[in-house]
């Protein structure tokens, strides 16, 4: 009358893995700018980026008008900014792209990894590349309410950008 099971005893728990990628911000509106400007804000969430080691995975995509005099895309993250690239460019069309890795190294310090292409068209296609890696000191993530993180865009001469999109993924560990 006794049930046997197979199964035998539970056994100790294991490390956690990693637990995938949550999509927190994704945003495809055209922003016809003709100065500088914040294209895109996200509100993150007080404790999002937490613990330690947790990362956020940025991409934009921006495409321009003729005449992008000098551009410079960059973040913010808590009110700390970070550049992508300086283009430097005139009487061009571009498209640029944008990724940057940001992980949690505290509360109140993160380290960015950035990398940029750029590709232009003016007769030829010319493509270039940028790569950084930084750490700063950013607004308390844990406390203090919701952090804004941004997509600017830094023009100090007219011309139009046109910024297709920006995304926010959160690595879990």
């Amino acid at each position: 009358g006794g049930k046997v099971s197979p199964g035998g005893l539970v056994g100790p728990a294991g490390t956690s893995g990693v637990s995938g990628t949550t999509l927190l911000f994704n945003d495809h509106t055209a922003q016809a700018v003709t100065t500088s400007a914040t294209l895109y804000t996200y509100s993150m969430p007080q404790g999002t980026l937490a613990p330690n080691g947790s990362q956020l995975e940025l991409e934009f995509y921006i495409n321009t008008s003729t005449s992008p005099n000098t551009r410079n895309m960059r973040i913010g993250i808590g009110g700390t900014t970070f550049n992508f690239q300086n283009l430097g460019l005139s009487s061009s069309v571009f498209v640029q792209r944008g990724y940057a890795t940001v992980t949690r190294l505290s509360a109140t310090t993160v380290a960015i990894s950035v990398k940029s292409e750029t590709s232009i068209v003016s007769g030829n296609l010319i493509a270039t590349e940028n790569y950084y890696n930084t750490s700063a000191v950013v607004t308390n993530l844990d406390s203090g309410g919701p952090i804004a993180i941004t997509l600017q865009s830094v023009i100090p001469t007219t011309g139009t950008i046109t910024a297709e999109y920006f995304t926010i993924k959160r690595n879990l560990i």
